[in-house]
């Protein structure tokens, strides 16, 4: 049994308010099985004008250039709170390349204590090992640190693919890339290139399963309810 409820453009609050509460008596006096059709009028009760269809040109998409391909934390705090940055080259640029490192423990000048666990590879199969501070593919073409997208897509194609069809990594923007620009995220800007996999984290939160758990049989985000008020009767008798 359908019923429509309409309110008027009175525009108050508790005008909402008295609305809300006859379409809630509704419910309960018609059972679940009722269809509720709320129709709210607000201002001048005129309705909102549609979009007007998505034309011309696509705007651009770009992925972030993060700090991180080209430059690396130092244990120097700036006047911002963050740490400051220091460019590869700034250090690269005085390495002596004749034996490049092959694992990250025979560093010994530069980056010691790298946390690496990205397979079995060596430096040199991402970094050339003439310039450290650039990468390469397998293939031998070189490419500079602003194309490391290229480099992790050689070897994670499924994830690039999702990348490229916005399902990973995120961006910023607009879904319909003709009303405004897109901005993705870069693979390092969540994932660090020489231990990519994130860590398992406990929700802050544990999830709760509405379907299972009736709205009203915990508390807020799957506490305990709070405990009810005691009763005039049950004051008095613990006095």
């Amino acid at each position: 049994m359908p019923v429509v409820l309409e309110l008027g453009a009175a525009g108050t609050g508790a005008a909402l308010a008295q609305f809300v509460r006859h379409a809630i008596s509704q419910v309960q006096q018609f059972g679940l099985g009722l269809t509720l059709t709320l129709s709210i009028a607000c201002g001048d009760d005129q309705p909102r004008a549609l979009q007007p269809r998505s034309s011309g040109e696509p705007f651009p998409e770009e992925v972030h250039k993060s700090a991180k391909l080209g430059s690396i934390e130092s244990d120097v705090t700036v006047p911002n709170g963050q740490q400051a940055r220091v460019p590869c080259a700034t250090c690269h640029s005085l390495v002596d390349t004749q034996k490049p490192a092959e694992r990250p423990d025979e560093l010994k000048d530069f980056h010691r204590g790298l946390a690496f666990k990205h397979g079995s590879l060596a430096c040199v199969a991402c970094h050339q090992a003439e310039r450290p501070d650039a990468l390469h593919l397998a293939n031998g073409e070189k490419l500079s640190m602003n194309e490391a997208l290229a480099l992790c897509a050689q070897c994670h194609g499924p994830q690039k693919r999702s990348f490229d069809h916005g399902a990973h990594g995120g961006l910023n923007g607009h879904w319909d890339a003709r009303r405004g620009p897109r901005l993705k995220n870069h693979c390092v800007d969540c994932h660090d290139p020489h231990a990519p996999q994130i860590p398992v984290v406990k929700p802050v939160l544990p999830p709760i399963d509405r379907g299972v758990v009736p709205r009203h049989a915990g508390g807020a985000h799957g506490q305990p309810p709070p405990a009810p008020e005691p009763t005039p009767a049950a004051r008095k008798a613990s006095r």
